[in-house]
């Protein structure tokens, strides 16, 4: 931003710019801090989550994909094991006994989760995908019922569409 001083024209970042404003209508100007811009840093939380996924993969998917692509053979004992830690699930509401993780959360599980094998995560993705319009559109009777049950044991459940 450009601003015109006694005939010079100087370059002033933002933040100056808004500082000056502020004092010119007499505003307090305490809480304007340069802006450090966009960040995509994860939380400490989230990079938690991204390091369990990750290392699951390394040592658990890795290993197996190739075999499980030859065979098709569906990885239950995978799902098995990746329940048991957490890294199932994770969208579904802490209201129903889940971990109640966000989009970014379980983003990073199935980029890891993917990263080990594509054919592992789309098993995971499938109970996500059927889940979902129960935890959009479901009473609170078949969320208790159904969601309750996923977080209880390593299930994979289903769903039909129609036209």
């Amino acid at each position: 931003m450009y601003v015109r001083f006694s005939g010079l024209i100087t370059f002033r970042s933002p933040f100056v710019v808004t500082k000056v404003a502020c004092q010119k209508r007499g505003l307090s100007t305490g809480s304007i801090t340069p802006n450090k811009g966009l960040g995509f840093e994860l939380s400490e939380e989230q990079q938690a989550v991204k390091d369990l996924a990750k290392n699951f993969a390394k040592e658990r998917i890795i290993p197996r994909a190739a075999e499980l692509d030859r065979s098709g053979e569906f990885p239950k004992d995978i799902i098995k094991e990746a329940h048991s830690i957490g890294l199932l699930n994770t969208h579904i509401p802490t209201t129903y006994g889940g971990a109640g993780l966000g989009i970014i959360e379980s983003t990073l599980v199935a980029e890891e989760i993917a990263y080990g094998c594509s054919g592992v995560c789309t098993a995971f993705a499938a109970n996500d995908l059927a889940q979902m319009p129960l935890i959009i559109g479901g009473s609170d009777e078949l969320k208790k019922k159904y969601l309750s049950r996923c977080v209880d044991e390593p299930i994979s459940v289903a769903y039909c569409v129609t036209e």
